[in-house]
């Protein structure tokens, strides 16, 4: 080790004061104390915010229903509606601040009263 490299040497000492440091043993005052933060990350769940929905997106705190989609069940008098009046209950719940559908076909917004 004399003639060689002091690098080595440097980064085996480091490592062994670091993880005695993280142990408590270590002599280095003020080292931060990570378990709190290691414990609280153990602890917390994982939150998937990429949720597919098949018709509705999720838009900031809003799910709308897709226009696409609602209109095959909307454009027929036989079950117009019934999906009118599902769709409106949904957006009492999921939409409060309106009445709107997603427009996935970029033509604009669709509006239910309409």
């Amino acid at each position: 080790m004399l003639n060689g490299d002091p690098g080595t040497l440097q980064h085996r000492v480091a490592n062994a004061l670091y993880d005695s440091c993280r142990s408590g043993s270590g002599v280095c005052p003020n080292f931060p104390n990570f378990d709190p933060v290691i414990g609280a990350l153990r602890e917390s769940s994982v939150v998937d915010s990429n949720v597919n929905y098949k018709v509705c997106v999720a838009k900031q705190s809003k799910l709308l229903v897709l226009q696409s989609l609602a209109r095959r069940w909307t454009e027929y008098e036989a079950s117009k509606e019934e999906a009118v009046k599902l769709i409106q209950e949904h957006n009492k719940h999921f939409n409060p601040d309106g009445d709107f559908m997603e427009n996935d076909e970029r033509t604009g917004w669709w509006n239910l009263s309409q």
